[in-house]
């Protein structure tokens, strides 16, 4: 079943939504609905006739008129294909192409994830900016409270990981007192 609003973007719950309900009638498949509907069944054929012949032929063209030339006489499909011959040329040629459109579907989610990767990348960097911000502010208070408390230098900078520069930013805020 595919629902048309998933077709769409949105955090908003709609009033109405159309359900549509796929059903595959290429010749071979749903055989009931294709026995029940005759037009169906001699177009199902015919575009399977299509694709056969066009699969030793390789001209769309020439299939398609092998095709018409193969259907029954008494096929009440065929004249209607016949006295509509430009379109139906054209719709063939212009088919639906599976693999095209599963290619296109995993180009457009390769996008999607390659975006949903660059938010998760860049969520994490601010994460980490933050924290390296709490952390440099943290390392400040501690030389602050240890200076003013008269610990030695070489103590306050094993406190503080090293960091001459805090140890420096410490002092000038003392100073600033």
């Amino acid at each position: 079943m595919l629902n048309l609003s998933d077709s769409f973007e949105s955090d908003i719950e709609s009033d109405i939504d159309l359900r549509v309900r796929m059903i595959n009638i290429n010749f071979g498949h749903n055989k009931e609905l294709l026995n029940n509907c005759k037009p169906l069944r001699d177009y199902a054929k015919f575009i399977y006739d299509v694709r056969r012949i066009n699969k030793d032929v390789n001209d769309i063209r020439a299939s398609i008129d092998i095709a018409f030339n193969e259907m029954d006489k008494d096929s009440v499909l065929k004249n209607f294909l016949l006295k509509n011959k430009a379109e139906v040329m054209n719709m063939c040629i212009t088919e639906y192409d599976e693999a095209k459109h599963l290619q296109t579907m995993k180009d457009e989610f390769e996008i999607i994830l390659e975006r949903l990767r660059a938010e998760k990348d860049e969520e994490l960097q601010k994460t980490k900016n933050s924290y390296d911000e709490e952390l440099h502010r943290e390392k400040v208070n501690v030389a602050l409270k240890a200076l003013k408390s008269d610990c030695s230098e070489e103590l306050i900078l094993t406190l503080i990981d090293n960091n001459k520069a805090i140890l420096e930013e410490a002092k000038h805020i003392i100073d600033n007192e």
